[in-house]
């Protein structure tokens, strides 16, 4: 579809879907390899121009 995931140190989002992924936990769980949890945490969803404000300026 031509989106690309942006990370931003614990969170990812994708422009475009309004959708934002976090794998920050306060509570024991499984870690990767590089001391991060295995899962994501929690999603985020909301309205089509909610990543507007992270956009690169023209």
């Amino acid at each position: 579809m031509g989106l690309s995931v942006r990370d931003e140190t614990h969170y990812a989002y994708v422009h475009g879907l309004s959708l934002g992924f976090t794998r920050v936990a306060g509570h024991e769980v499984p870690l990767d390899t590089d001391g991060e949890p295995l899962y994501f945490q929690a999603v985020l969803t909301g309205p089509a121009d909610y990543y507007d404000q992270s956009l690169p300026k023209p």
